[in-house]
């Protein structure tokens, strides 16, 4: 397979994505806010994805949780 020992052509090698993004396409992280703010909005971004694809399988799951939480109460009392 030759995974390590693959010789490149100069057209085909990749760019540093220094050189193919511009600023606006960086998000900084340059404080504990900013890192925070990126990603929670992936992971926001990531679970919106997962409702649109699988509405029923998320809806299922909240209904499972539900029930679980009111069963843990009922026995506390």
């Amino acid at each position: 397979m030759n995974l390590f020992n693959r010789k490149r052509d100069v057209a085909v090698t990749p760019q540093p994505p220094q050189s193919t993004l511009g600023s606006g396409d960086v998000i900084p992280a340059d404080t504990f806010g900013n890192r925070l703010r990126t990603g929670s909005n992936a992971a926001l971004q990531q679970a919106t994805d997962v409702y649109r694809k699988n509405p029923k399988l998320v809806g299922g799951l909240a209904v499972l949780a539900g029930a679980l939480l009111l069963n843990r109460m009922k026995s506390r009392h």
